[in-house]
C-alpha cells in the first residue's frame, strides 16, 4: 500500500454507502481514523451536492465535497465553493433534443434540485434527510421545459438519462458524441450522465488538488464504476472495489473487498497500517 497519502477521494454509491442511504459503522470508523491521522477526505459522487453534504454530516468531519459528477466542488470547513461548471441554456436545448422521448427517464440536476420527466424513485427515504433532501420538479410539457432552461439553465450542471432499453442508450451515446461538445459516460448499468466537455470526477479531483496544493501522487481514490475512471487519472493510488467493473479493476493499484464487506474500511485500514 502506498504511503504519503494526504487526500482520500471516496465515491459514494457502490463504494462507501452500504445502501442508498447509509454508511456502515465500520466505514465511518476508518474514514474518521484517516481524518484524525491528518489525511483529508473528499466525498466524490455523481449525486447532487445536498446529498453529499448529508453524508459528510453523518461522518461528522469537514469532508470536502466533489458532487454532481465533479462539476461542483466545495470546502465544507470554510463553507466556500471551490469550483462549478454549468451547462447553460444553449447546451441544454441541444441535449434536450436527443433525450426528449418516451423511452428515457431524464433528470436535469442543480446542486439541490432535480427537474425530471418522471418522478425520482431511487431514494425511498428522502424525507428523512431533512434540509439535505433534494427538491424535485416534474415537468410534463415542452413549454415548461423551455421555462426551466430559461430560468435555471445557469444552475444545471449535468443531465442524467436512464432506460431499460440498452440499445436506445447506445444510440444516444452515438448521437451526443457526434456533437463533440459533451462528456458522456455510464454511472450505472442503465444510466448515462451528460456533462460539459472536459468535465467529470477527474476534473473535480484536479480542482480540489490544486486548491489544497496536493500533488497527484499523494491522492488515493476509491471507486467502483465507469464514472470513477477519470478520477483514477488524477491520483497516485487507485483502489477499485471488489464489486467494481472489470475496466476499473484493470486500472487499479489495489482491489479491495466488496461494498457489502466494507471495502472502503479495509482499504483505509491497509493504508494506515503502512504509514
Amino acid at each position: 500500500m502506498k504511503k504519503d497519502i494526504k487526500l482520500i477521494c471516496l465515491d459514494l454509491d457502490g463504494t462507501t454507502l452500504k445502501d442508498v442511504s447509509n454508511i456502515s459503522e465500520e466505514n465511518i470508523r476508518h474514514i474518521r481514523k484517516a481524518y484524525d491521522s491528518g489525511i483529508k477526505i473528499a466525498l466524490t459522487t455523481g449525486r447532487i451536492f445536498v446529498h453529499a453534504v448529508y453524508f459528510s454530516k453523518i461522518l461528522n468531519i469537514p469532508a470536502y465535497v466533489i458532487s454532481n459528477n465533479g462539476t461542483y466542488v466545495y470546502d465544507m470547513e470554510k463553507d466556500m465553493k471551490i469550483y462549478s461548471s454549468i451547462l447553460g441554456v444553449e447546451n441544454l436545448d441541444k441535449i434536450h433534443k436527443f433525450v426528449n422521448e418516451k423511452d428515457f427517464q431524464v433528470h436535469y440536476s442543480t446542486i439541490d434540485t432535480i427537474y425530471s420527466n418522471i418522478a425520482v424513485e431511487d431514494y425511498h427515504d428522502e424525507h428523512l434527510k431533512g434540509e439535505y433532501a433534494f427538491k424535485e420538479v416534474v415537468v410534463n410539457d415542452d413549454d415548461m421545459w423551455k421555462e426551466i432552461f430559461k430560468n435555471y439553465g445557469n444552475d444545471i450542471t449535468k443531465v442524467v438519462i436512464s432506460s431499460e432499453k440498452m440499445d436506445k442508450l447506445k444510440e444516444l451515446i452515438t448521437k451526443v458524441k457526434r456533437v463533440g461538445e459533451f462528456e458522456i459516460e455510464y454511472s450505472w448499468i442503465n444510466t448515462l450522465e451528460i456533462l460539459k466537455k472536459g468535465e467529470g470526477k477527474g476534473t473535480g479531483v484536479r480542482n480540489l488538488r490544486n486548491y489544497l496544493g496536493i500533488e497527484k501522487e499523494h491522492v488515493m481514490c476509491i471507486g467502483d464504476s465507469e464514472n470513477d475512471m477519470s478520477m483514477f487519472k488524477e491520483c497516485g493510488y487507485k483502489v477499485a472495489m471488489g464489486n467494481g467493473i472489470d475496466k476499473l479493476k484493470q486500472e487499479a493499484d489495489f482491489v479491495t473487498l466488496d461494498v457489502s464487506q466494507d471495502g472502503v474500511s479495509y482499504a483505509i485500514k491497509k493504508l494506515l497500517e503502512s504509514c
